[in-house]
């Protein structure tokens, strides 16, 4: 997850099911080190940065489902410089399988996400400035078929004045498809939006964006177990790269900290956390 520019921090569960963090500049990272032992997960943690209107902009929240099948969050507090503790989301009578998303589409605002038992797909808002709180989990009316943890990415509204946010999940028949919630004059979600592919996927995808309108997913293929790449620029879906001539054993994440910079993570099957980032045009190579 980015800060800024240059500053990014990953998360990601030890053999012990605890987190762990790594910080860098996008090209050197330091040592990974412990975040809290309070908390035990084997899903892929989501890290979101969000605004509260203050200048500073170092607002972080991460979001895990933990053993009990709920999701927890825990935050940084730019004023303490220190992080609040996990606390517990709105229970859910059904539990995540997979999960959790999460993004920012303005001020005080974060939407989160994961796959509840029944392959559906579920949603909930914080609000800050109007309740201090979450509200309930909910089914979008078209859940669909997700099989893996999904996720999000969305338009800025005090930068773009669009209310849009895109989920994004592999189904059970292995395809990739897409949801969008607005913008229309109401807000409301679309329906799934298949991605066209040659290829069936396993585990979640990731996504990210870089300018409004534009969407660079990853994706593991069901086959090769190599990491796949296809871009959306506002009109039509590129032909799918190959990004590793490696089997990936997890599901990839991926963050953007400006233009036309990108920043993929990736797990080999020996346990090795790799690194690849894009920018000025180019892809530079995988590293440590």
């Amino acid at each position: 997850m980015t800060w800024g520019p240059r500053l990014v921090q990953v998360f990601a569960p030890d053999e012990r099911q605890f987190l762990v963090t790594s910080e860098g500049d996008g090209a050197v990272f330091g040592e990974w080190s412990p975040f809290d032992v309070g908390l035990r997960t084997s899903e892929k943690p989501a890290a979101v940065a969000w605004n509260d209107g203050g200048s500073s902009g170092k607002n972080l929240r991460v979001f895990v489902v933990g053993d009990d099948h709920q999701v927890h969050s825990n935050g940084y507090d730019d004023e303490t410089a220190g992080w609040y503790g996990w606390s517990d989301l709105p229970s859910n009578f059904y539990g995540f399988e997979n999960g959790p998303g999460a993004t920012s589409r303005g001020i005080n605002r974060i939407d989160v996400f994961g796959r509840a038992s029944g392959d559906a797909l579920n949603s909930l808002e914080w609000i800050s400035s109007e309740q201090d709180g979450y509200g309930e989990w909910e089914f979008p009316p078209d859940p669909g078929l997700v099989r893996y943890a999904p996720a999000a990415v969305a338009s800025d509204r005090q930068q773009t004045s669009v209310d849009r946010f895109d989920v994004f999940a592999v189904f059970t028949d292995g395809t990739l498809h897409y949801i969008t919630y607005g913008p229309t004059d109401v807000q409301q979600w679309g329906t799934w939006q298949e991605v066209p592919a040659p290829t069936k996927f396993t585990g979640g995808p990731a996504v990210t964006s870089w300018r409004p309108g534009q969407f660079d997913v990853f994706v593991r293929d069901d086959v090769s177990h190599h990491l796949m790449h296809s871009r959306y620029d506002g009109t039509a879906w590129s032909a799918w790269d190959e990004m590793t001539e490696f089997e990936i054993s997890e599901a990839p994440a991926a963050t953007s900290w400006g233009d036309d910079r990108i920043d993929v993570f990736v797990i080999d099957n020996e346990r090795r956390m790799l690194h690849r980032w894009h920018e000025n045009g180019d892809w530079h190579s995988l590293t440590p």
